[in-house]
């Protein structure tokens, strides 16, 4: 694993392009990946876990006529 692989909620929110209120609403979901780790009370996710689940969320809610929610 290397040290990009460990991401924090601001670098989730820069990467997928979102809020921090969105980033709010799908983190509580439960279908969002789990925290591996939470140094200091400060929670890291693994990047590809966070990756896997944009894409299959999206793909999921695509259709066409639809816009997917970032």
């Amino acid at each position: 694993m290397r040290a990009d692989d460990l991401v924090s909620q601001a670098e989730i929110i820069d990467r997928l392009g979102i809020s921090r209120q969105r980033f709010q609403v799908l983190a509580n979901r439960p279908d969002f990946p789990e925290p591996i780790a939470s140094p200091g009370g400060r929670r890291i996710w693994l990047w590809t876990a966070v990756e896997a689940w944009d894409k299959a969320r999206k793909e999921r809610h695509s259709s066409p006529g639809r816009q997917v929610d970032s």
